[in-house]
């Protein structure tokens, strides 16, 4: 084996790092949904159909081609999350290879290639894609496709070269709506930093295969408008821009420290670019390529840790460029590296393992039917970067107690309370009024602990310190019942 097919099993083994949650891997949020879409769909090709046209969603995007992948991965391993997380960690492995392959093309040394592979395995903020794989499959994709695309346009341009280009902007850009930034001014930025007028074409070959394809997809494929969706997606206001970017500091990923290294690589290369080393002008092209990757979400209305995937490509290029000596690099890899471990058994884990108590505790549940009221309470809404798996919006929690549960047309919340003297179900985001004789369909699962989570079937509202109006729900026997407490 040659040394750059040794060079594939480290990036192997720190990919492999994630399989410590594989015992306890959920699915996540949009996952629920989307496999419940699946399973109650009767044709295959209507469902691949369905997914191209943008109807199972209802809202213009351009990831279509990832949930068709997904669906025929769901067609070979059905509803089994280790499944998909296998793949997602292998994808992750490969992504790393490829942006190895193109820092070396790049002509920075199999050293500098490999660091940005490798970092790019384990950095922080390329972690949240994979806990949640199915629903972030267009990060994966995408990623594959941009990368296949740098790599040809590092090397020599010829026509074999542009139509590979082409092939992979096409099916990048129909694989994931994030990817538009670097496709659009990737190799662009290449080169300017590059001085490579090869570079260059591979722009000009991005630009008009996204102008193809997305005319004839928007033309000929799409179904649904897509004027309501970009202004119900994005606000095209440099506030919101800035809110956006001040979330990231939040996140505690990136601060502003970051924001101001990016800042001074670009205004000190403008200075000495003609003198500028080749492992800074990779710096330079490692930021261009991080700003890149946030192009399209930077305007979005609302901001997820999993948008700072593909910038992360970028990123991972300007630190191992900026990692001159082998110590420095194996340093923040290997930190890098403990925070896979740290963030499993500090977020996901514990997460999944309260997922999993619900689920046992939803099993027990009886005479469940269509129409009753299910509220599953005293679940965590986000430990660390992992929110709750099922529970933390209502989109994702009603089909997730159907599908345990087995029946559907249910009505699931967090909670049954009254508020300011109305009965209702809660959720994080709904309160619907409910009368008292509802009472008589509803479940309630609560949990005490993370993995303690049981059933209970007699309602008690405290009207009074130490006073407690019961009330009794479906399947109260009269002995032997649990409370469930509320005010």
């Amino acid at each position: 084996m040659n040394r750059r097919g040794w060079l594939w099993l480290p990036l192997v083994g720190l990919a492999a790092l994630y399989l410590l949650y594989l015992p306890d891997v959920q699915f996540v949020l949009d996952d629920w949904w989307l496999f419940q879409k699946f399973a109650r769909t009767p044709g295959r090709w209507d469902m691949a159909r369905a997914l191209l046209e943008n109807r199972v969603w209802g809202s213009f995007r351009t990831n279509s081609l990832s949930f068709v992948g997904v669906y025929g991965l769901w067609g070979l391993g059905g509803a089994r999350p280790g499944f998909y997380y296998v793949i997602g960690v292998g994808l992750q492995a490969l992504i790393g290879y490829l942006l190895y392959r193109v820092v070396e093309r790049l002509g920075l040394g199999r050293g500098t290639a490999w660091a940005a592979g490798a970092l790019f395995v384990v950095l922080p903020t390329a972690h949240n894609p994979i806990f949640w794989f199915p629903s972030c499959a267009p990060y994966f994709f995408s990623a594959v496709g941009v990368l296949v695309y740098l790599w040809s346009a590092a090397g020599e341009w010829s026509r074999r070269a542009g139509a590979l280009q082409a092939v992979a902007v096409g099916l990048a850009f129909l694989s994931g709506d994030q990817a538009f930034g670097l496709l659009a001014g990737s190799a662009l930025w290449m080169a300017v930093v590059w001085r490579s007028r090869g570079s260059l074409r591979s722009a000009l070959v991005a630009w008009g295969t996204m102008a193809v394809v997305g005319a004839i997809y928007l033309g000929l494929v799409n179904k649904v408008p897509a004027e309501g969706a970009m202004a119900a997606k994005f606000d095209f206001r440099l506030g919101r821009a800035a809110q956006n970017v001040a979330a990231m500091w939040g996140d505690g990923y990136y601060g502003w420290t970051w924001w101001g290294l990016g800042v001074g690589i670009m205004v000190w290369w403008l200075l000495h670019a003609e003198t500028a080393s080749p492992p800074a002008r990779a710096a330079l092209l490692g930021v261009g390529w991080w700003v890149l990757g946030y192009g399209p979400v930077l305007f979005l209305r609302w901001r997820e840790l999993r948008y700072d995937y593909l910038p992360s490509l970028g990123l991972a290029v300007a630190l191992a460029a900026l990692c001159r000596r082998p110590v420095i690099t194996a340093v923040l890899v290997g930190w890098s590296a403990g925070t896979v471990v740290g963030e499993i058994q500090q977020c996901w884990r514990p997460m999944a393992r309260n997922t999993q108590a619900v689920v046992r505790a939803l099993q027990k549940l009886e005479n469940v039917r269509d129409h009753d009221i299910v509220a599953v309470a005293g679940t965590p809404g986000r430990i660390g970067t992992a929110p709750h798996f099922a529970m933390y919006l209502s989109y994702s929690s009603t089909p997730f107690v159907e599908t345990v549960t087995g029946v559907f047309g249910l009505h699931v919340g967090r909670a049954i309370l009254w508020d300011s003297g109305r009965l209702g179900l809660e959720h994080v985001d709904f309160f619907r009024e409910l009368k008292e004789e509802d009472l008589r369909r509803a479940h309630v699962v609560a949990c005490d602990a993370l993995e303690d989570c049981s059933v209970r079937t007699v309602l008690a509202r405290e009207v009074a310190p130490g006073r407690y109006e019961m009330h009794p729900l479906k399947n109260h026997r009269g002995s032997g019942d649990k409370a469930y407490f509320t005010k």
